[in-house]
This record gives C-alpha cells, sequence and structure tokens, in this order.
C-alpha cells in the first residue's frame, strides 16, 4: 500500500466497522455503529465525504438500491492486516518481527495459547 494510501484515523474505524458487519453496510446502519461502537457521530455529508475518499484510495465502493446507499469493503481485513503489520513492524521495529513479538509479549499481550499457536505456525513452515 501507498503512503498517499494509508487511512486516517476516521477511515479506520470506518473500515472497522464495515469489515465487521456480514455483507455490505447501508449509511444509515453505519452511522449507528459508528456511534455506538466509537462514539463517533458524523453528519451524513461528513461521512459521505470520508467514503468517497476512501473510495479514491480503492478501500470500498459504495452502490444504492432503491432508497438506500450501500458500503461493499474492496480490500479484505485480513490483507489490510498483512500490510499494516508488516508496515508497524518495519517502522518500529526495524523490520525485525522478533523484536515486535518480544514488545507484545513484554506488553501482557501474549498468552500461552498464543504463544503455542505460533509455536506451530512456525512449526509448519519448517522455520
Amino acid at each position: 500500500m501507498m503512503k498517499e494510501n494509508k487511512l486516517t484515523n476516521s477511515q479506520l474505524l470506518i473500515m472497522k466497522c464495515v469489515w465487521d458487519h456480514e455483507g455490505d453496510i447501508s449509511y444509515q446502519e453505519l452511522m449507528e455503529v459508528l456511534a455506538k461502537r466509537f462514539g463517533k457521530v458524523y453528519h451524513r455529508s461528513t461521512l459521505v465525504t470520508f467514503l468517497q475518499q476512501m473510495e479514491d484510495k480503492g478501500y470500498l465502493t459504495t452502490h444504492r438500491e432503491g432508497r438506500f446507499a450501500y458500503v461493499h469493503a474492496l480490500m479484505p481485513e485480513e490483507e489490510f492486516q498483512r500490510e499494516h503489520a508488516r508496515e508497524e513492524t518495519d517502522f518500529w521495529f526495524r523490520g525485525k518481527a522478533s523484536a515486535f513479538l518480544a514488545a507484545f509479549y513484554q506488553s501482557g499481550g501474549l498468552s500461552a495459547e498464543d504463544a503455542e499457536k505460533i509455536r506451530r505456525l512456525l512449526d509448519d513452515w519448517n522455520i
């Protein structure tokens, strides 16, 4: 993903709501979810501006069905997660996944179950 295609914090919240919704989400539902989950109350015109910018960046598309407008994610959440994880690891940990994992562990964010899953992944990948 190129830098000019990065999402703002508000756009990230919007994408999270779109990804978490099963299927396309209406503008009205999106506004309700943003308010309920994140305390973000946007006027419809503000939301439309965000959505247009995100469509220009290639993250989503919008379409109308009758009187209602809907949002459809173009980029799968898993693809975004992979790209974002790589960018953050490169920036904060000089590309060292081990440094990222150490920081994550030291923050208390790594459970025994997570550690076991990581061990199995590394074994499966013959690393």
